[in-house]
């Protein structure tokens, strides 16, 4: 809705988003459990209001709050959310959390093809993340379990990537299928 709006009225400066607004707005338009995304996160209003809906109706909504300003997004909005979770100036806190993270270069390109420079780690956690749906954490897996130390980890064939097959061409390189 914001993205519309910016662009039918360019030449208009936005102050911050109210609040209580943006709370009724979760009430008339979101369930107990949905995911909000605000791709402009400036003070973390959205993610307030979140936190404060939850708190009201017991909810379990999460949000992504996208801010391309690293020094907004430090210490404004992630000092924000952190305190009302944890509560400020005699306001109770509302709980709950959040998980501040920084984007990486683009694994793949605008024509969906691995980037020749993407490095095979970050490639290998993608495809972990995307099999699991979990942040690799460093621990090799076997069958669901922790693997020990010198044992053999191989991925069951059912959950391998399904990553497209392409052919690349490196920079002076032939071409090759991935």
């Amino acid at each position: 809705m914001f993205i519309v709006v910016i662009h039918l009225i360019p030449d208009v400066k936005f102050t911050p988003k109210p609040s209580r607004l943006i709370r009724h707005l979760l009430q008339i338009a979101t369930d107990k459990d949905s995911l909000i995304l605000d791709s402009f996160a400036g003070s973390g209003t959205t993610g307030h209001a979140v936190l404060a809906q939850n708190a009201a109706d017991g909810g379990t909504r999460r949000f992504i709050l996208v801010e391309m300003d690293e020094n907004i997004c430090r210490n404004i909005t992630a000092q924000r959310l952190s305190r009302v979770i944890s509560g400020y100036n005699g306001v109770a806190a509302l709980g709950g959390g959040f998980r501040f993270c920084e984007l990486g270069e683009p694994l793949i390109d605008e024509r969906g093809d691995i980037r020749a420079t993407a490095p095979f780690a970050d490639l290998a956690r993608h495809v972990y993340f995307s099999e699991t749906g979990e942040p690799w954490s460093g621990v090799p897996w076997e069958n669901g379990l922790p693997a020990r130390r010198g044992q053999d980890v191989r991925t069951p064939r059912k959950r391998m990537s399904a990553l497209p097959l392409r052919r690349t061409r490196a920079p002076g390189k032939k071409e090759t299928t991935i």
